[in-house]
């Protein structure tokens, strides 16, 4: 495998994202793809996923929900196959982080001031 995919890929929606998949080998590799350990074909995706021409690597050009699992990619040229690392492919979120407002109860029964100094009673 010249090329391996990422372990971890995020997306933001509406921004195309690739998974890398390039091998070498005479003769050349024939690619295939899994999602989620079950056969994966780019092209049953309405034109949202595409398989770049002479190499594995897939670009979703649309990526949603849906499109979220674990890949792999496997490139066969007839004498071997050769796997690439799971992909773990999901949407990039933030989670709303917990807030806590936190109230300074500072309660001045008393305050003087003289000339020079301040004296605070509590």
């Amino acid at each position: 495998m010249v090329k391996h995919p990422e372990k971890n890929i995020w997306y933001k929606p509406g921004e195309s994202v690739e998974i890398a998949c390039i091998a070498d080998g005479i003769p050349k590799p024939v690619y295939r793809w899994k999602r989620n350990e079950i056969d994966f074909t780019p092209s049953r995706n309405d034109n949202r996923v595409v398989q770049l021409p002479g190499q594995g690597t897939l670009v979703f050009n649309t990526p949603e929900d849906k499109d979220e699992g674990i890949y792999q990619c496997f490139a066969d040229n007839g004498y071997g196959v050769v796997v690439s690392v799971q992909v773990k492919f999901r949407e990039a979120k933030l989670a709303r982080f917990p807030y806590e407002e936190k109230k300074s109860k500072l309660l001045f029964s008393q305050i003087n001031v003289q000339e020079e100094n301040i004296e605070v009673h509590i």
